[in-house]
C-alpha cells in the first residue's frame, strides 16, 4: 500500500473513533477534546449565553425605567406648558383689548340694524308681511329684550328692564300673529338704548373668560334679525310691487334666497 493510501486510511479511522466517542490514538488526545471536555465546553457556552441574555433583560429594564421617566416629565413638561397657554389665553381673553373690540363690534351692529329702519313708517313697522314672519317692528324689540334678559338678568342679576315689554317681546310671549300692537319706532329705539347703555356700564366689569361666547352669541343673534327684517322688507317692497317674486329680486339690500325661507 503505498503512502498516500496509507495516510488516507488513518484519517478514516480517526474520523470513525471520533464519531463513536472511542478512545483516541496517542499523541491525538491532546489535540482532540474528550466527550466531557467537549459537554464542559458546551455548559460554559450555555452558561455565558444565559447570562449575557440576563445582562441585556437588565439593561432593557433600565432603559425602560428611563424611558418612563422621561415621559412622565415629558408629561409633566407638556402638562405645565398647556396650563401656561392656558393661563396666556385666559389672560389675552380677559384683557381690555377684548372689552373694546366687543363695544365696536356690537356699535358696528347696531348701526347696521338700525339702517334698515330709514324711512319704515308705522304701518310696515307693524305689519306682518307672511304668516311666517312676526313684523319687522317685534324683531327690533325682540333684540333688547334678549340682550336685557341675559346680560342685565341673568349675568349681572339686574331686576327685570321694561317689564311692560316682557311678553310682547319675548320669543314665546305672543303667537307671530299678536305682534302686531307695538310701540312707535322711537320707542323702540329708547328702549334699544336704555339697554344697551346698561349693557356697555356691565361689559367694563364682566368676566370674559366666562362668558365670552355668550357675548358673541348676541351679536350672532342681532345679526340674524337684521338678515330677517331685511328679508321681511323686501316682501313688503314686493307686495307693494305687485309680486314678491318681484320684490325678492330687489337689489337694494343684495340679499339672495334660494330654496328656504327664514322663521324667527
Amino acid at each position: 500500500m503505498t503512502f498516500r493510501g496509507r495516510f488516507w486510511r488513518q484519517i478514516a479511522r480517526f474520523i470513525i473513533r471520533f464519531w463513536l466517542n472511542l478512545p483516541l490514538p496517542s499523541g491525538v488526545s491532546s489535540f482532540v477534546a474528550s466527550p466531557e471536555v467537549r459537554s464542559q465546553k458546551v455548559e460554559g457556552n450555555m452558561k455565558r449565553e444565559a447570562e449575557s441574555r440576563e445582562q441585556k433583560a437588565e439593561g432593557k429594564a433600565q432603559r425602560g425605567e428611563g424611558n418612563s421617566q422621561h415621559s412622565v416629565l415629558s408629561t409633566q413638561s407638556s402638562d405645565s406648558t398647556q396650563n401656561s397657554k392656558f393661563k396666556v389665553q385666559n389672560s389675552l381673553i380677559s384683557s381690555p383689548t377684548l372689552r373694546i373690540q366687543l363695544r365696536q363690534w356690537m356699535q358696528q351692529c347696531r348701526q347696521a340694524t338700525l339702517h334698515l329702519f330709514v324711512g319704515v313708517d308705522y304701518e310696515t313697522l307693524c305689519h306682518q308681511a307672511h304668516p311666517d314672519f312676526s313684523p319687522i317692528g317685534w324683531h327690533l324689540g325682540n333684540i333688547a329684550y334678549t340682550e336685557s334678559l341675559w346680560l342685565l338678568e341673568k349675568c349681572a342679576g339686574q331686576s327685570p328692564q321694561f317689564p311692560q315689554y316682557r311678553r310682547l317681546f319675548a320669543a314665546d310671549g305672543l303667537p307671530k300673529a299678536e305682534r302686531v300692537h307695538l310701540p312707535s319706532l322711537p320707542e323702540i329705539q329708547e328702549y334699544l338704548d336704555a339697554v344697551r347703555i346698561q349693557v356697555f356700564d356691565y361689559l367694563e366689569q364682566a368676566p370674559l373668560d366666562q362668558q365670552e361666547r355668550l357675548w358673541r352669541w348676541l351679536l350672532q343673534h342681532e345679526s340674524q334679525h337684521a338678515e330677517t327684517i331685511a328679508l321681511v322688507l323686501e316682501l313688503h317692497r314686493g307686495q307693494g310691487a305687485g309680486g314678491r317674486g318681484q320684490g325678492l329680486r330687489s337689489q337694494q339690500n343684495q340679499f339672495k334666497i334660494q330654496n328656504s325661507k327664514f322663521k324667527i
